[in-house]
């Protein structure tokens, strides 16, 4: 005789495990990967930039000085050198930051929205200085963009969650 129920509804259970869809997902969603490929491309090209740089600084450095220079061969080798490692950084950066995004840490979406409003704010200075909207309008596009993407609904979630 057993005095337990054997009722489905009775029937002491484990905790229900979270669903698939609730455990996380694999992969960001398209917001977050968009902003992901922006900052790949945009590193990529600053890595671009810098080896333009440096091949600059070298071929510099082997020109013959004249009397009408401003500043040494060497001293423009230098000067260059030191814009192509600066360059060389930001690209590095940018791409650590697609990367980090794209894999849901919260510190470089923050990171990433306080560098497009930053970002916002300079052009839209430049452009109250200009007083006329000229190339400097579409300095805009991509931190509206940043800002608006990496503020939507899945891609808060895929920061907090990693669900979406």
């Amino acid at each position: 005789m057993s005095y337990g129920y054997s009722h489905p509804q009775y029937v002491a259970r484990a905790p229900a495990m979270p669903s698939d869809a609730y455990r996380g997902r694999r992969s960001a969603p398209l917001s977050v990967h968009v902003i992901a490929i922006l900052q790949y491309v945009g590193g990529f090209a600053a890595l671009l930039a810098a080896a333009l740089v440096g091949y600059a600084a070298v071929t510099v450095s082997q020109a013959a000085p004249s009397e009408y220079d401003v500043i040494s061969p060497e001293g423009a080798a230098r000067l260059f050198g030191l814009i192509a490692v600066i360059v060389a950084v930001v690209g590095l950066v940018a791409i650590l930051l697609g990367r980090k995004v794209q894999r849901g840490r919260q510190w470089a979406r923050v990171l990433v929205l306080i560098l497009s409003v930053l970002s916002l704010a300079g052009v839209v200075v430049s452009i109250a200085a200009e007083q006329t909207v000229s190339l400097s309008g579409f300095g805009l596009v991509y931190p509206l963009l940043c800002l608006f993407l990496l503020n939507t609904r899945a891609a808060r979630s895929w920061f907090r969650w990693h669900t979406w």
